[in-house]
């Protein structure tokens, strides 16, 4: 519906584009549907890709950096008090339900409202998605939570499932995926880079430059998911400036390649 919607609802193209447009939001669809389905199946398989695990080195950047990592740890715990307290609403969710609705509101928003930049954003998450999946292969780590437990709770039952599949697969090899994947289809472990904050810096990048008011709940959204990355211990620091790294790749190519084509198209016309 986000990306069917402005088509179906503007009856004022002629059928030829209502059809074109249609088609366009279907192939699309398609697209997006493929990248994420391949992005989890290579995530499952890096434990056979590439066995070496950088964790101990993540880890010793983050002993490095303790003092730091205790602050952000007593922002989240403040902050989820406070929400707690005034709001009662509990904070471990919101992790991945932020996240997750950042996608929602932006590609409605820009598809409704940014409609000339729909395909550089679009493209941006997709490369994030794809070459995000690619090189979580070339330095792969599990994450700081299997050396000490995070701030939340439903974050370390997630971990610890988690860990049991990666265990699994080591263990069993493809016999054991061949098997159990489809039911542990988003339980792949993969830290370095951080995907969440590549995701976010890119739906962020946007909305400052194109949709202004958004922008500042994204920068607060950000910010959430930045500080409970490494609270919940998700992700080593280091995963973080790496992902933002990917994320600024991702959208100079994106917005260099959709550049290109409205110029084809233009061009064309």
């Amino acid at each position: 519906m986000i990306l069917f919607g402005k088509t179906i609802l503007n009856r004022r193209n002629s059928k030829s584009d209502y059809l074109k447009n249609i088609f366009t939001r279907m192939y699309l669809l398609v697209i997006f549907t493929g990248v994420t389905w391949l992005h989890f199946h290579l995530k499952m398989w890096i434990p056979l890709i590439n066995p070496f695990l950088y964790d101990d080195f993540y880890q010793s950047v983050d002993k490095f950096l303790n003092p730091l990592l205790h602050i952000t740890i007593a922002v989240r715990n403040t902050f989820a008090q406070l929400i707690h307290n005034y709001i009662h609403l509990e904070v471990d969710p919101l992790y991945h339900h932020i996240f997750i609705l950042m996608f929602f509101i932006s590609f409605s928003a820009h598809s409704l409202f940014d409609s000339k930049h729909f395909r550089a954003i679009f493209l941006s998450i997709l490369l994030v998605q794809s070459l995000g999946a690619i090189s979580y292969i070339v330095a792969p780590a599990l994450g700081p939570f299997i050396y000490e437990t995070g701030a939340s709770k439903l974050a370390t039952l997630s971990q610890q499932h988690m860990l049991d599949v990666y265990n699994n697969i080591t263990f069993y090899k493809s016999n054991w995926l061949n098997i159990h994947m489809s039911e542990n289809f988003v339980a792949g472990l993969a830290a370095m880079p951080s995907l969440h904050i590549a995701a976010a810096w890119v739906f962020t990048y946007y909305a400052y430059r194109y949709l202004k008011p958004l922008f500042w709940v994204y920068l607060l959204l950000l910010f959430w998911i930045f500080i409970e990355a490494i609270a919940s211990k998700w992700h080593y620091f280091i995963d973080l400036p790496f992902g933002i790294i990917l994320a600024i790749f991702c959208i100079w190519l994106a917005n260099r390649f959709s550049g290109q084509i409205a110029s084809c198209t233009n061009n064309h016309h």
